[in-house]
């Protein structure tokens, strides 16, 4: 094994295993034997956990939120500032959008030599209204200047990073998220039946839109199709959709989250993700 000299820290908002965080995690169990990685998030989670295989250090800040809060956000800065330049990282690897705003503008305060952001989807584009998407546009411009590379997933973000923020094209690169095609393969001599089963993975938040969905299947059921739906993920919205549209007939499952996605996949005939937008969708 070859000593690990250079210093990587790579900045999550979330600790899940969704498709943003298992970036991190396929680059670090890669990788994990020629550099010393360490990972800054919010709080403890399935990602800090699956990290421990490849001897990885985390690093928790509460005020990492996924709101814009003045307070916290400064707090935040503050506080990544600090642990990056006590730590003295080599290079810096953000993600999402105001995490990656509040990491780069702090390792460039903290004369960090490469600083990198992997783009999941820009927010702007997005934006509810034009106040927010020129709001989410001028951050994401003001972090041009403190990013060395940028790394996109498909052609629209690189598209969007050289022609609206201004990016030089060779600061930009495009990475597509990979599939391990032999792992998720087709399940031999699956059994099929006569109830058609649908399957989502993926955050139960609003840019996912599981509400749609489970609206649609509602009325399926309701109009005597024979369907059956599996949302498995986690997110703040799982308690109130749960309650909402949890049925006794087992039509419609919240499984949670789960580290067997392989073979729920396999068993299923299905797969529908309802996003309002996404960047590179791993989970397709």
């Amino acid at each position: 094994m070859t000593a690990r000299t250079t210093k990587v820290l790579h900045l999550q908002l979330l600790p899940l295993l969704s498709g943003v965080q298992r970036v991190t995690l396929n680059e670090i169990s890669a990788l994990y034997t020629d550099y010393d990685y360490t990972l800054v998030c919010s709080k403890k989670g399935p990602l800090t956990k699956a990290l421990l295989e490849y001897d990885v250090d985390c690093h928790c800040i509460p005020e990492l939120t996924r709101e814009i809060t003045v307070k916290n956000d400064f707090k935040a800065l503050f506080k990544l500032y600090k642990f990056i330049k006590k730590e003295k990282f080599d290079i810096v690897h953000t993600h999402s959008s105001k995490t990656g705003i509040l990491g780069r503008v702090a390792a460039k305060l903290a004369r960090v030599g490469k600083v990198i952001h992997t783009v999941h989807g820009f927010s702007f584009p997005a934006a509810s209204s034009k106040k927010s998407y020129y709001l989410y546009f001028f951050m994401e411009w003001i972090a041009k200047f403190f990013t060395d590379k940028l790394i996109v997933l498909n052609v629209d973000d690189e598209y969007i990073a050289i022609n609206k923020l201004k990016f030089k094209r060779d600061k930009v690169f495009l990475i597509p998220n990979g599939v391990d095609t032999d792992k998720f393969s087709p399940l031999e001599n699956k059994i099929y039946s006569s109830t058609l089963n649908l399957v989502m993975v993926g955050r139960l938040s609003k840019q996912k839109d599981p509400e749609t969905l489970l609206l649609a299947v509602e009325k399926l059921l309701n109009e005597n199709v024979n369907v059956k739906l599996t949302l498995v993920g986690d997110g703040e919205l799982k308690e109130q959709l749960e309650s909402r549209f949890k049925r006794q007939d087992g039509r419609i499952i919240f499984h949670g989250w789960s580290d067997n996605i392989v073979n729920i996949l396999k068993v299923n005939d299905l797969f529908i993700l309802p996003s309002l937008w996404e960047g590179m969708p791993l989970a397709i």
